[in-house]
């Protein structure tokens, strides 16, 4: 998919010098930029589009209260489903009190300083 960004790229910079070159010729005429320089960049801006497009993928996550990684259920966007949304944003570990249980009034400081401890610790073991 890379490679069809890179060809649109290098079309587009193409039509660009063609497009330079021509009116470096022909400073003393008014005439407009020739047909196939127009074709060119359109071209170009199709590739790029469809590369563009082509490169979007969902990637996937690291969950917030397990150290799971929760893979999309495809590779590419597709329309929101809301029960197989809330499916996902729950493997993650997120509900729908997550704001309110995650203030900082709320945490626990004592569970997350043995935590931090005890992960010191096999750091340095």
């Amino acid at each position: 998919m890379a490679a069809l960004l890179v060809l649109g790229a290098l079309i587009l910079l193409h039509a660009g010098y063609s497009s330079y070159e021509y009116h470096a010729f022909v400073k003393t005429k008014g005439t407009f930029v020739p047909t196939e320089i127009i074709l060119e960049v359109v071209i170009g801006l199709v590739i790029i589009n469809f590369g563009a497009l082509f490169s979007i993928k969902s990637k996937p996550r690291l969950g917030i209260t397990h150290d799971k990684v929760v893979q999309p259920p495809s590779n590419f966007l597709m329309p929101i489903d809301l029960s197989e949304a809330s499916t996902v944003v729950n493997s993650l570990g997120v509900t729908d009190y997550e704001e309110l249980e995650t203030r900082r009034d709320f945490v626990d400081v004592k569970k997350k300083r043995k935590e931090y401890a005890e992960w010191l610790a096999k750091q340095e073991a």
